[in-house]
């Protein structure tokens, strides 16, 4: 069932459903005193009155009525530019990922030291989007690249004596 909040002044802001009501208390914009208005029945109550509506008062907490109404409950009630923030999150929580994937495909098969080096690219690139901890992932990388790097020379050091000694024998 969807009900109407009635502000102080009489306007009506809805409907919402129990859930909604539940994160407009949660959030101070309602409190259990508020009056709605039943959408299907036009039958006012208070807001602690309505099935399946949670309120929450934490010790010491007040349960004043919301006195600003200059930003009533709404659907949306911090309007702002959450898809940028979220496309710059993404994007380095996709390069942050494809870092360790690097590092795990590296570190488990001993593979070519080119696979941490692009670890090392795209920990880089998650570090200028601001993703959190991807200097960690950065570090690993730089730290299986010199390794790998290491194993490579020691591959070849130890496949040129065999040749020399092959040779000599």
């Amino acid at each position: 069932m969807k009900y109407y909040v009635i502000s102080p002044d009489g306007t009506k802001y809805g409907p919402a459903d129990a859930d909604v009501l539940t994160q407009w208390i949660s959030e101070g914009r309602i409190n259990a005193s508020t009056m709605v208005q039943s959408e299907a029945s036009g039958e006012s109550l208070a807001v602690s009155a309505v099935p399946g509506v949670f309120i929450t008062v934490r010790p010491g907490e007040e349960t004043a009525s919301p006195t600003n109404w200059s930003q009533p409950p709404s659907h949306n009630p911090y309007p702002r530019n959450v898809q940028t923030n979220q496309m710059v999150q993404q994007q380095g929580s996709n390069e942050f990922i494809l870092s360790w994937v690097f590092f795990g495909i590296t570190f488990v098969t001993a593979c070519c030291p080119i696979l941490p080096g692009l670890g090392v690219y795209f920990a880089s690139r998650a570090v200028q989007a601001g993703y959190p901890n991807a200097n960690v992932a950065k570090i690993m990388n730089i730290v299986l690249l010199c390794l790998s790097g290491l194993g490579y020379l020691a591959y070849a050091a130890f496949i040129i004596f065999a040749i020399t000694v092959g040779s000599s024998v």
